[in-house]
């Protein structure tokens, strides 16, 4: 009896000191070793990125569509740009792959008077090590979404607004 009460200590030690090391690997991770990457997953995830264009919506999106990397379904290994839904005035991707996303994007075009507001939106993502994971994809798609409506209005404005 004393052997499994010894066995269940040591095991529960075990697990408590497994648990502070990876808070504090997180905890690291987001104010010493990652804070530039912490700093920018952070601004990226609570702002969206609002391009403003004088051209009519039906122009634009052509050029979005077709600049806008996506795959039809998540490869199976491989963390990929895939569409998961496909509208009039919206694209809804998610980047990951067949096990596990990593974040979910959102281009949504709206009417603005004689011209068109298109909207990136990052609405979903997930964290590794306390860290927002794949920003650089994160951004690379917003920098995708504004070249393409800059083909087709090489004077649309951008700029970034807080997420609701």
């Amino acid at each position: 009896m004393g052997t499994v009460v010894a066995i269940g200590a040591l095991l529960l030690v075990g697990i408590a000191i497994t648990y502070i090391r990876q808070a504090m690997t997180r905890g690291l991770n987001k104010h010493v070793f990652d804070r530039r990457g912490n700093r920018e997953g952070q601004q990226i995830t609570k702002t969206d990125l609002l391009i403003h264009s004088t051209a009519p919506a039906q122009a634009l999106w052509p050029h979005i569509a077709s600049k806008v990397t996506t795959r039809p379904e998540p490869h199976a290994a491989v963390g990929d740009l895939y569409e998961v839904s496909r509208g009039e005035d919206r694209i809804l991707s998610r980047f990951g792959n067949k096990l596990k996303d990593s974040f979910t994007a959102l281009v949504h075009t709206t009417a603005n008077g004689g011209g068109t507001d298109v909207l990136v939106q990052i609405s979903k993502w997930t964290v590794s090590d306390g860290v927002v994971a794949n920003i650089n994809r994160m951004q690379r798609l917003r920098e995708e979404v504004l070249a393409a409506v800059r083909a087709a209005d090489p004077s649309a404005t951008a700029q970034e607004i807080d997420s609701p």
